[in-house]
Order: C-alpha cells, then structure tokens, then sequence
C-alpha cells in the first residue's frame, strides 16, 4: 500500500498495474530459483521481456475503457468531439478534464445559450465544472440566478471559507459579491493544481484575485488550524455523484457530514455567519432531511434552543441549499429570501422559520419543535438521524425493516443515486463470496489434506484461539483506519499509515514473543490481558487524542498515529506465533488448521466489522475487537491449567 502511495502518480494508473504484474513475475522468478522450477522461471522472464518495453513505450498501454454507467464514460459515448485535455492520477484519485462544444451538464437543455466550459470527473465520475466566461467576476450577472448565491443575499461583501473548490464556482459567486477575502480548502492536490497551474486563464484567473487563497488540506483540519473567523463557510456537493451513482459512499465514512463536523463549522463562523450547504434533489428527500438533522443537532449541543429557526432552505429542480444561521434568522433576511425565490421561476423556499409549506422539512421542524423528533425518525421512509464521528455512513439511508418490501422493487428516492437498498446488496453480497471463497480456498483444502489436524484432543479450542486471535486484530485494523482517516485526511493516508504501522509494530512484537512470553510460555495469558486493557484504553483515549491534536500538521499528526499505533501492535504481535510454538510442539499437521482458521477470520471479520459499525459505531467494535482477545485468553488458560507440559514439547520438536 505504501508503495502504491509512492508509484501512482509518477507512473500513474496503468503502469502501476504493469509494476505489479512485475513484482508478481520477479517473486516467481526468485520461487522457481530456490525450488529448481525451470519452467516457471522461463514464464516469468518472458512476462518480465513483455510487461518492461510496453510500460516504457508508452505510459497508458494498459488503458481502462470507461464504464458507460460512469459520468466519463457517458461524455466518451455520446459526444462526438469527446476530447480529453488532461488526465492525471494521484494517491486519491484519478482526474480528467473533458471539452465538447457540447452542453456538458445533462439537466441543461442543449438548445440553451451557454458559455465555453469543461467538464471534471474525479474517477470517472464524480463531476464538476469549469467555466470561461471571459470577463471579470463581478460582472457574470448570472451567478445571482444559481444556488450558489443563497447565502449572499443577506451578507454584504462577507469573508468566505469554502471546503471543496471543485472547477471554481464558489470562488467565482464569492469574488462576484465582492468578497474581501475568499478561503479555498481542497483535499486533493490535482483539483487544485487545475485551478492555479493547468486551466488559470480558462477559468478567468479567478484562482489570482487579489484575496483569494487556496489550501491543500483536509477542511475540517484547516477549521481546527486556522484562528479566523467568516461570514460564510460554504461546501457545494463535496462527495456527491461518485458515491451517488454506485451506491458506494453507503459503506465508505464521510467526515465532512457529521455532527461533531458541523461544530466545526460553525466555529469557525461569526456570530451572524451562515453556513452553506449545496447538495442534489431528491423526491421523498433524504439527503437535506439528515443534513437538516445533523446541522440542528449540532446547534443544538452548542447551546441553540431552537434550532428550527436557524435553518432556510432554497430548493430548484436538482439543486437544493441548506443555510444554517449561527444565530435565528431574522424576519428581514426571511423576507429576503421569500423575494429572491418568488422573482425566480425555478426557485422554492421550501423551509423558513415559521414556513407552513406542506413538505417533509416543515413537518420534520414541526416535529422538532414539539419534541415529537425519535417519532418523526422512525416513521421516515429513510433514516434520517444524526451521524457522528464513531458511525460517520452519511449515505446509508435504507431501513433494515424496510428491505424485505424494498429489496425486490426498483426502489425509491430521487433522480440521482442509489434508489435501492444498496448497502444491503453490496454486504450481503460481499459475505456470502468471502464465506463460499474461505469454504472452498481454505478450509476444505485442510480438511482434505490435513484432516489428521484435527485429530489432537485440544485442537478445537486451539482453532478456536487462532480465529479469535484473526477476528480481534482485524477489527482493531479496520477501527483504527477508519477512525484515523479525519485525522489523516484521507482514506489513501489512513490505510498506508495503520497498515504498515501495525504490520511493521506487530512485527517486532513476533520477534519478541519468545523474550516476553518466557520459554515455557506462562506469561501469555498476561500478555492477552494486557491487550485487552490497551484496547479499552484507545477506547478512552482516541477520540480524546483526535480532537485534541486535530489542529497538528500532517507530519506531527503522522509522528503521533505511529505513537498511539506501537503499543497495541506490539502486544498484538505476540500470541500468534506463541501459539504456533506450541502447535509446534504437540502436532505439526493441526499448524496449518490455525493458519486457515486465523485468515479466514480476517477476511470474514473485515466485512464484519463494517456492519457492526453502521450500526453501533466503530468504537463498539474495537470493544468487540478486545473481547476477542479476552475470548482468546480464556480458550488458552484451561490448556494450562490441565497441566499440559508445554516446555517438555517444545523442548521436543
């Protein structure tokens, strides 16, 4: 994983694949030296003769064709002057820039007048846009007809913070409103790159205006960082499309839409300031309505009595805003926005304080205002409640009571997204491959060949020690990449930090199981204990530590992810090849049992523990992750309690 952090942008997508089928030739090459296997050998020198020239001829030999379900491949089939102008990989993602003389975004009429502009898909799918209109800012009058502007309209040249530049549109409606001072974060260096370096003079230069600056960071550890304050923090469709379209985002956590997130914000807001979020229609809503719940929630716990009336939502046909006021709207900037929607035939203001529209956001303050919120959840077509940090699965809206009646139907819930209960598919799915291939891969190769493994009077509870030992260190890698990747910045950071930390920690904790555990191996179940009372401990004591250090820079954040890594890894490095040792020592053939046992509890538990944590949080599954290990001390200390002389056996072998 670390290397592939390291190849992917010099050698991008495609060569990093040919660097792969190359390491996998050069470790055949050294196997059928070692064993003698000429054959072999000739096969991987000739696909090493092949794979070599062709990444060194040409850097896209291996060119993916584009999924015709994929944003980028939909332009690559029906436009016919389809031109791809720039494409480039980094760790994060895969960026493309495509021009047309075409309309670009498939809501707008083709027969519409439009201005030059390109399209940016962010793994061939996620897409933004880039605009050419050719004068200053301040005078593309347009920008006042699109939802950009909503949170403008009651601020006068206000100071902005934006999370996500995609193609410059916030930029462009800040500088627009004679912002003073405009504030970009963008988590991806190649999204920035096109807008200062690549397409500056596309984009009219918009990145150069006198007061714009634009960061290379994770927003929320921008907030954590910065000591100023705006008038307007403004986020439009971060996270959107990609994960939409796929249904994937329903199993990836999102950060940036949590209720801990939106204290941030609004931290880092005035008194008076608004906070902005721009995000697609949907029809019953489901995505607003949990904006709406996390952003009351977090006003809520910030001391806001009655969130209900801080909250304004502006809606067209596929667009919609949400403006969460640090402070209760007035009557003035209510009006305000009742005006700016009537003079426009495309706009609804669908919720104001006070609003007695018929539509689910009324209805859901409504139900706030009464106290009626936990019976306005559970009657929602869609979960709808707050997220958190521990179980941050924003785009996980389906119902578990709903799925029998929903499965089996085409589904509901808008005109972009995953209208069907997709999580549920992918998970099902996912568990059902990974029982049937651990089944036919690992056990029942074991059971034919090595069926005397079994045999040994303990050996179901030494299997069952090594499952245990597989389904606790899985968990606790899982819980700690996903709790890692806000504090990291990005899942690439987060799995190649915790990765190669626990590996490389656990590593020298095997080295050191025979020094720490003792010769006769007595002191193992101290050493279980003791993880235990780790992992409980980085219960307490991460999200602690994250919060308070959040603020850090990335490399003194990194220093301190290896720190909270070694302890744990450590010890958790240790009971496996204790246990071996004592395998070892009994019956060779049940060796193989507990490495089949161990794997197929890491792969069964990485599934595992994501369902456990869209449903109780990740920090209740690195509890589960310790009890593992508990269970595993308990299935260890009765083999020696029935005074099984493990020193003369070892001393044996």
């Amino acid at each position: 994983v670390a290397l592939f952090a390291l190849v992917i942008k010099p050698l991008g997508g495609e060569n990093t694949i040919l660097l792969g089928c190359l390491m996998g030739a050069a470790a055949a090459s050294c196997f059928s030296l070692i064993f003698k296997r000429k054959a072999l050998l000739a096969v991987a020198i000739l696909a090493t003769a092949l794979l070599i020239p062709g990444g060194l001829i040409d850097k896209r030999i291996v060119e993916p064709l584009p999924a015709s379900s994929k944003a980028y491949g939909m332009y690559f089939d029906t436009l016919p002057d389809f031109q791809r102008v720039y494409s480039e990989w980094n760790a994060i993602s895969r960026i493309d820039v495509i021009a047309s003389n075409q309309m670009l975004l498939p809501w707008i009429p083709e027969d519409q007048e439009y201005d030059p502009h390109m399209a940016i898909t962010i793994d061939g799918d996620a897409t933004t846009w880039m605009w050419h209109f050719g004068k200053p800012p301040d005078q593309v009058c347009s920008i006042e007809d699109s939802l950009y502007a909503a949170a403008y309209h009651t601020k006068k040249n206000p100071e902005v913070l934006i999370i996500g530049l995609g193609g410059g549109n916030d930029i462009r409606t800040a500088l627009y409103y004679h912002s003073p001072r405009v504030v970009g974060v963008e988590i991806n260096p190649l999204i920035a790159d096109l807008l200062t370096n690549q397409f500056p003079d596309f984009i009219d230069n918009i990145s150069y205006f006198p007061g714009v600056m634009i960061n290379v960071a994770e927003g929320r550890s921008y907030i954590r960082r910065t000591p100023d304050k705006f008038d307007i923090l403004q986020m439009s469709g971060v996270d959107t499309w990609s994960g939409l379209s796929s249904g994937s985002y329903v199993l990836s956590e999102n950060y940036l839409y949590t209720v801990e997130a939106f204290e941030d914000y609004f931290s880092c807001l005035k008194p008076d300031g608004i906070l902005a979020v721009n995000r697609w229609v949907f029809d019953p809503p489901r995505e607003m309505m949990r904006m709406i719940s996390v952003g009351t929630e977090a006003l809520r716990r910030m001391g806001c009595d009655q969130p209900w009336n801080n909250v304004i939502v502006l809606s067209e046909p596929y667009f919609c805003s949400t403006l969460f006021k640090k402070s209760p709207w007035t009557q003035k900037e209510i009006a305000t926005y009742f005006w700016y929607a009537k003079r426009r035939d495309n706009f609804t203001l669908t919720y104001s304080p006070g609003s007695m529209s018929e539509n689910p956001f009324t209805a859901y303050m409504n139900a706030m205002k009464n106290g009626e919120s936990a019976s306005f959840y559970d009657s929602y077509l869609y979960d709808i409640t707050p997220v958190y940090d521990d179980n941050p699965f924003f785009f996980d809206y389906y119902k578990w009571k709903h799925i029998p009646d929903q499965i089996f139907s085409s589904g509901t819930g808008g005109q972009i997204g995953a209208n069907w209960p997709i999580a549920f598919a992918i998970l099902t799915a996912m568990l059902v491959q990974t029982l049937i291939m651990v089944a036919i891969f690992i056990w029942a190769p074991l059971k034919h060949y090595r069926k005397s493994g079994l045999s040994l009077q303990h050996a179901p509870r030494l299997i069952s020690y090594f499952f245990c030992l597989g389904i606790g260190y899985i968990f606790i890698e899982i819980v700690y990449m996903q709790k890692l990747v806000l504090y990291l910045g990005h899942p690439v950071y987060s799995i190649t930090v915790v990765l190669t930390g626990l590996l490389f920690f656990s590593g020298i904790g095997s080295l050191s199981a025979r020094w720490i555990t003792g010769k006769n191996l007595k002191r193992l179940p101290a050493v279980l204990i003791l993880i235990c009372a780790v992992l409980l401990l980085s219960v307490m004591g991460l999200p602690w530590i994250i919060d308070a250090t959040l603020s850090f820079s990335f490399h003194a954040r990194l220093l301190i992810t290896l720190g909270m890594l070694a302890v744990p890894a450590f010890f958790m490095g240790m009971p496996f090849p204790a246990g071996l040792r004592i395998l070892g020592g009994i019956n060779d053939d049940t060796i193989p049992w507990a490495w089949g046992a161990n794997s197929g509890a890491t792969v069964l538990g990485s599934i595992i523990s994501i369902l456990i944590a869209m449903h109780m949080g990740f920090l209740s599954v690195m509890i589960l992750g310790a009890i593992a290990y508990l269970a595993a001390y308990l299935l260890f200390k009765p083999f020696i309690h029935k005074h099984i002389d493990i020193e003369r056996q070892i001393g044996s072998n």
